[in-house]
């Protein structure tokens, strides 16, 4: 499932004719000035949060109170079914230059 809808959306990204902007989470984590100053800057809008409420944010994520991953679970055999459904779509994403810093 995850090669398959990760490189559906990345073939429909790259079909497009106008210009796109691929963010990867780890480029705006935690990182206000790039939110204020690049993608509001950009897209011509207003930052509608302060710093502080910007910050506070990810302490209120969906997932922030699991205490177990799922994949520390698997099996050397679920590990390795893994990687090899996941091996050609994960180095395309690691190849592709983002609108990070």
């Amino acid at each position: 499932y995850y090669n398959t809808i990760n490189t559906f959306i990345l073939n429909r990204i790259n079909a497009k004719n106008s210009r796109t902007w691929i963010l990867k989470l780890k480029d705006i984590d935690q990182n206000y000035d790039y939110y204020r100053d690049v993608l509001c800057s950009e897209f011509e809008l207003s930052p509608v949060i302060n710093k502080a409420r910007y910050y506070s944010l990810k302490h209120g994520m969906v997932n922030k109170g699991l205490k177990t991953k799922k994949w520390e679970q698997w099996n050397t055999k679920e590990k390795n079914e893994f990687d090899y459904y996941t091996s050609s779509f994960t180095e395309r994403i690691g190849k592709i230059k983002t609108s990070g810093l």
